[in-house]
Formats: C-alpha cells, structure tokens, sequence
C-alpha cells in the first residue's frame, strides 16, 4: 500500500515516501510492519489527497519493531501514505503499510 524509508543521519537528509499504488479496500484489516537501527520511531498513515487526514498512528522501539500489532479496520478506501514521525534519532527505517 505505502511505504516510508529513512537511511543516513541526521534531521531524515534522505528520507523517501512511497503512496500506493494500491488502495486501501474500505473495513479490510491492514497492519502497519517496520524496523529502524537506533531508539525509536513514530508513524502516521495519511489519506494520499490534498486533504491528508491522519488515519492511524504510532511508534515503536526498535529493539521491538512492530509484527502485526500495529492492526486498523477503517471506513476509507483509497490510496495512503505513511510518514516517519519522530526520526531523528535513527539512522535507518522503513514503516510499510500492508493489507492482504
């Protein structure tokens, strides 16, 4: 669906953003999956539209990245975006969103 990366250091120099080009299919349950080397880093998972309503959020530790327990069922279809939220203090990560 969406995926978001982030590789160097310092304030996200090489960060990359990636929507669909799949949509989301309106209460399909999708997860949220990621890894990072360093603390921590947060997400948000946005409507890919001009208006860019934030449709689920959250962080996770990177000694304990999420597997599936980042799980959503919305009333939204469409195409979306996932952003890093909270980065700095990584050096690399990637947050996908997922729905099968």
């Amino acid at each position: 669906m969406a995926i978001a990366l982030k590789y160097g250091e310092g304030n996200d120099p090489s960060g990359e953003i990636i929507a669909g080009p799949a949509a989301l299919v309106e209460d399909r349950q999708f997860t949220i999956e990621g890894r990072c080397e360093g603390d921590g880093v947060g997400f948000e998972v946005v409507t890919a539209d001009a208006e860019r309503r934030v449709l689920a959020e959250g962080d996770f530790r990177c000694d304990d990245p999420p597997t599936g327990e980042f799980s959503y069922r919305l009333q939204y279809a469409g195409v979306v975006q996932v952003n890093l939220l909270d980065a700095d203090d990584v050096d690399r990560a990637w947050v996908r969103v997922v729905q099968p």
